[in-house]
């Protein structure tokens, strides 16, 4: 009798889980079912792919399987959905305390059978940094709504230097409930700082990279009901957004009210890296998802699409040499064009592919956004030598320097690939003048340009995967090849001599106020104050490596004019 009254109890539950939900609710119904909660999760069927598409820019959809749709939506948004007049299903994300365990402290996480509590996320990261000072550090990276930490282990053997070695970035949970990634991610920052010196492929792997893992970008959503528990969470941040549809975009008909102060922190930390790869971690799929979000391949196909196919096929079978069935639940092949599945906007592997010029792929794990504990070791087995391969991938292809006549690194520096590259697949140089180019095999004729330069071709430049092709490149300095800057004002300003030796002088319309000489990327090298106000300033620039600079004038009426400046 027990045992039958368990039953029923359980098939209530589920029934309760699931009710269907029709468009002519009242508003106050609606406004009810967010008395307790920020979002709300939902199917309805739709099997035309543009209307997806449209959809696409009021809620925020998880999942389409080519009929039913799964999605996401606060009120204002479910709103707006409503007006569509869809018929739907309401969904209840009822999640078993029973099966997740949460360690509330090290030792016990280590044992990787459970989910941290927030307190010892932090406990442990700053462990790593104690326990592995030469090669680990952990930066924040900012500070979520609610004002929980946002944080990235960067692993490297000269952690503390910026060195001439690609930069590699894995980051996951930007959705706060899709969480495998968030546990997985502090196990990989686990392996590598305790196999450095045992295992010798991760020693070369640290020795010749430098590997940022943020492993929680949403704590607020991933916390959302306290610190201790990660059952609860939702998708969106403490504001109620959708930080993966949050992105300023390049195409988005949709332009964002406000940029996540979540994003914004990010925007800026993958700012002042020069990440040349990276991926960010999802869960309810298990598929790879590479760029375009933004568009269908047939509408806009990226300019590496063979490459992604090529890193995608292997990520895929290295996980299918562990378990056959891996990544095989939604797609046959494991992987897929973004928008060939369903197009979102305001992503962030768009953001990351087209602005920063960062080759960033989204990995679903598992169909279950939160996997029950006795699950977490299954996964770990299937993914991590994917994992680990993924991060290789930024050793192959072109790689290089480019340096002016003497030999200084040109930052910023352009490396395009003649009838190839197109919306910013293009790599550029960092401010220590290398570059990687992640590129399939084949012969491809490179260019190489940068302000205050002569453009280089080189032709018939010849790869083979996954061994690198390393070209080191120096460019003539040109007066002719200067862009023009935007600080254009109706100042008027002159820099004599250009090209200058050991000093110039600046003569402008209005009575200087500061002059300052910046580097190509924008780095301040200089400053001048002159102590009386004055329409001339003289700047002493023995100093200064010969190479390519701009001026900033500012005056004493605040215009300011921008001159280039080439040092011999």
């Amino acid at each position: 009798m027990l045992l039958s009254r368990n039953i029923l109890s359980l098939f209530y539950l589920f029934l309760m889980s699931v009710y269907c939900c029709k468009a002519q609710y009242t508003d106050t119904y609606i406004d009810s079912l967010f008395l307790s909660k920020n979002e709300v999760v939902f199917s309805f069927d739709e099997h035309d792919a543009s209307k997806i598409n449209n959809l696409s820019n009021i809620i925020s959809i998880d999942y389409w399987d080519g009929n039913t749709v799964r999605a996401y939506a606060n009120l204002r948004e479910l709103k707006q959905f409503l007006t569509y007049g869809y018929s739907y299903s309401l969904h209840n994300e009822l999640q078993s305390k029973s099966q997740i365990n949460m360690a509330h402290n090290i030792e016990n996480f280590r044992k990787w059978e459970s989910y941290p509590t927030y307190s010892t996320y932090l406990e442990l990261m700053n462990l790593y940094a104690n326990s592995f000072p030469s090669i680990c550090k952990i930066d924040t990276i900012g500070i979520s709504v609610n004002g929980r930490l946002i944080l990235c282990c960067k692993i490297s053997d000269n952690v503390h230097s910026d060195e001439a070695e690609p930069e590699f970035f894995y980051s996951s949970t930007i959705h706060g409930n899709e969480i495998l990634g968030y546990q997985m991610m502090l196990r990989m920052i686990d392996t590598l700082l305790h196999g450095y010196t045992t295992d010798t492929s991760l020693q070369r792997l640290i020795n010749s990279t430098e590997i940022y893992i943020n492993p929680l970008a949403n704590p607020d959503g991933t916390y959302n009901r306290n610190d201790t528990t990660v059952v609860g969470a939702t998708r969106y941040n403490a504001n109620f957004v959708d930080l993966n549809r949050n992105y300023p975009s390049e195409w988005s008909r949709w332009p964002i009210d406000v940029i996540q102060p979540e994003n914004q922190q990010m925007i800026d930390y993958c700012h002042s890296h020069n990440f040349v790869m990276a991926a960010n971690l999802h869960s309810g799929a298990e598929v790879l998802n590479y760029p375009w979000d933004s568009f269908r391949s047939s509408q806009r196909l990226h300019a590496d699409d063979n490459w992604w196919i090529e890193v995608c096929q292997r990520f895929v079978n290295q996980a299918r040499d562990s378990n056959p069935l891996a990544m095989s639940a939604d797609f046959a092949s494991g992987y897929t064009a973004g928008g060939d599945w369903y197009v979102i906007p305001n992503g962030r592997q768009d953001y990351m592919n087209y602005y920063n010029h960062t080759k960033e792929l989204t990995i679903e794990i598992s169909t279950e956004k939160l996997v029950p504990s006795y699950m977490l070791e299954h996964y770990w087995d299937i993914m991590y030598n994917p994992f680990i391969n993924y991060i290789y991938e930024v050793h192959s292809g072109i790689h290089g320097f480019v340096t002016d006549s003497t030999g200084t690194p040109i930052a910023h520096a352009k490396i395009t690939v003649e009838g190839r590259d197109k919306d910013s697949s293009e790599v550029l140089t960092s401010p220590l003048g290398d570059f990687y180019r992640p590129i399939e095999t084949g012969t491809y004729n490179i260019k190489v340009s940068a302000p205050g330069y002569k453009t280089l071709r080189i032709e018939n430049v010849e790869t083979l995967y996954p061994t690198p092709t390393v070209l080191n490149i120096q460019l003539e300095h040109s007066l002719t090849n200067i862009p023009p800057h935007n600080l254009v004002t109706t100042l008027h300003a002159t820099a004599i001599p250009n090209p200058c030796n050991e000093k110039v002088t600046i003569k402008a319309t209005d009575n200087i106020k500061t002059a300052t000489i910046l580097s190509a990327d924008g780095r301040i090298i200089m400053q001048q104050y002159p102590t009386q106000l004055s329409n001339t300033s003289t700047i002493n620039t023995e100093s200064l490596k010969p190479g390519y600079y701009l001026i900033e004038i500012t005056c004493s009426n605040d215009r300011t004019k921008i001159l280039p400046l080439l040092k011999q």
